[in-house]
């Protein structure tokens, strides 16, 4: 059953990103309703993922990540019963190199997937992934677009790190710094309205936050 719910879930057409409204509504009330379905659930939807990716479904593959991102939002009193799929998916998607427009995605996945840790494991989770977070802040594609996109993206992950971690913060604070610095100083285009300006904004409100967590 699970499994139809979760191909149900995702558009007949492979040029959709978007889940199905109603079968993921169908997917949810399942899921809430058989939590110990869900580490089967998400299983699933893992080994979705690296299907579509070595297919180079990109549309399909980001519906795949919203559907994770609903069930994680959804179901997030019963999220230990499927972090560690959450872990992979997101490790994943964050450092492979063939596809940069999933790295936003993989942000996203991040800071909802961080935003219902507990104190006591925040250090735990969150520190494998501070590698990765300060790559994307720092990141050089030749798109323009899409190299401030990865940056904003960056930096709202960093933002969660700086703003959960805090007492634990001094100790990731020297590699936080450089990708913080580098975007407070990002060219802006004349009319100051585009992802640059957001991306500086995002830097400098980095900056004064991590000061205040370090007094």
């Amino acid at each position: 059953l699970y499994k139809n719910l979760v191909r149900s879930a995702f558009p007949r057409a492979l040029q959709g990103s978007e889940p199905d409204g109603s079968a993921m509504e169908a997917l949810t009330v399942h899921a809430l309703t058989n939590p110990k379905a869900l580490p089967k659930i998400v299983l699933y939807l893992e080994k979705i993922v690296s299907k579509k990716f070595a297919r180079r479904e990109l549309q399909q593959l980001q519906c795949a990540i919203k559907i994770l991102h609903t069930l994680i939002q959804t179901c997030h009193l019963e999220l230990r019963r499927f972090s560690e799929n959450v872990v992979r998916v997101t490790k994943f998607l964050l450092r492979q190199v063939e596809l940069p427009e999933l790295y936003p995605l993989g942000c996203e996945i991040f800071i909802k997937f961080a935003s219902y840790q507990d104190g006591a494991n925040l250090t735990l989770v969150l520190s494998p992934f501070i590698d990765d977070i300060v790559r994307l802040s720092h990141d050089l594609q030749t798109r323009p677009d899409l190299r401030l996109s990865i940056r904003e993206a960056g930096l709202k992950a960093m933002a969660v790190v700086v703003r959960l971690l805090d007492l634990s913060l001094a100790e990731h604070f020297a590699k936080l710094m450089p990708a913080i610095l580098v975007n407070i100083n990002v060219p802006t285009d004349a009319d100051g309205e585009g992802l640059d300006r957001r991306v500086k904004e995002a830097a400098s409100r980095l900056f004064r936050q991590g000061c205040q967590c370090l007094r």
